[in-house]
């Protein structure tokens, strides 16, 4: 199972009625990552292995295809971690091994929101 991010579906849901109130397919029906993976090369347990020691991991890695800034997407592997009070998604390119982006997640009672 991999996450492909480029491709997401975006859906908004009021919350006190349940209603949608709106709808993006346009990533999923403009991109084609997906025809285009390829098995990683470097697996979640070696990608873990570069992560820093003092960082506490969440749940387990998953793999995904991220967007970069420069408009090209990579498959990675996300792992979620807390350092002390702040939480991470710190994502491993799953072909070379390098660390590809850190988003810090703000977390409150309306949702999550990754910076």
């Amino acid at each position: 199972q991999v996450v492909l991010y480029p491709e997401m579906v975006k859906v908004e849901v009021a919350l006190d009625t349940g209603d949608i109130i709106s709808y993006d397919a346009m990533a999923y029906l403009t991109n084609d990552v997906s025809k285009q993976l390829k098995p990683p090369l470097v697996s979640a347990k070696e990608a873990g292995a570069t992560l820093n020691p003092e960082l506490v991991r969440e749940g387990e890695p998953r793999l995904t295809v991220i967007p970069l800034v420069s408009g090209r997407a990579v498959m990675a592997w996300e792992f979620r971690v807390t350092h002390q009070t702040d939480t991470y998604l710190i994502y491993i390119n799953a072909m070379t091994g390098e660390e590809e982006m850190v988003l810090q997640m703000v977390i409150d009672e309306s949702g999550s929101l990754t910076m």
